[in-house]
C-alpha cells in the first residue's frame, strides 16, 4: 500500500512540475484532482477525510482570483497595460525592464498561466509593430517567476531581474 501511495505522489509530482503527463491531456489542475481521486480509489483515504483536508476558504479564496482574473482579461485589462508598457518611448533595454516591473507583480497576484496567456499577443503585436525582436520579450513573458518572484533577491535563481539581465545581452547586440 505504502508502495502505492508513493508512486502515486510521485507521479502527481512529476505532472505538477512539468504542467502535464505525456499519457494524459490535463493540466496542473487536472492532475492534482486525478492524483486526488487515485488516493481515493486506493483507499488511502476515504471520502469523509478527503473532504476534512480540504481547507475551504483557500479554495475560496484561489477561485475568486481566478474569476477576477478572468474578468481583468475578457475586460481588456491585461491588453491595456501591456499596449501601454509598450507605447512607452523606451530602448528595448528599458522596454524589458518595464515589462518585469509591471507584469511580474500580476503574476504574483494573478495565475502566471493566465498573465502569459494574455500578454503573449499584445506583446508580439507591440514587438511588431516596434521593429524589435519579440524573443528575449517572450523569453520573459514565458519564463517569468512564480508568485511573489519579482521581490526575491537579485541573484537568486529565478529572480526577473536575473532573467532580464540575462536577456539585456540579446536587446543589446544585433
Amino acid at each position: 500500500m505504502t508502495a502505492t501511495i508513493v508512486t502515486l505522489f510521485v507521479i502527481v509530482y512529476i505532472g505538477m512540475i512539468l504542467g502535464g503527463l505525456p499519457f494524459v491531456q490535463l493540466d496542473r489542475t487536472g492532475i492534482a484532482l486525478l492524483g486526488a481521486i487515485a488516493m481515493i480509489s486506493v483507499d488511502a483515504l476515504n471520502i469523509e477525510q478527503a473532504a476534512l483536508s480540504i481547507h475551504l476558504p483557500t479554495l475560496i479564496l484561489l477561485f475568486s482570483f481566478m474569476v477576477l482574473s478572468a474578468q481583468m482579461r475578457l475586460g481588456g485589462f491585461y491588453d491595456w497595460v501591456t499596449h501601454r508598457v509598450a507605447q512607452l518611448p523606451l530602448s528595448p533595454p528599458a522596454l524589458l525592464g518595464a515589462l518585469v516591473f509591471v507584469v511580474a507583480p500580476l503574476s504574483a497576484v494573478f495565475s502566471n498561466d493566465v498573465i502569459c496567456l494574455a500578454v503573449t499577443p499584445v506583446l508580439i503585436s507591440a514587438c511588431i509593430n516596434r521593429r524589435l525582436d519579440p524573443v528575449p520579450y517572450l523569453l520573459f513573458d514565458s519564463e517569468r517567476p512564480g508568485p511573489g518572484g519579482i521581490y526575491s533577491e537579485p541573484g537568486v535563481a529565478g529572480s526577473p531581474i536575473v532573467d532580464a539581465h540575462e536577456l539585456m545581452g540579446r536587446l543589446i547586440s544585433p
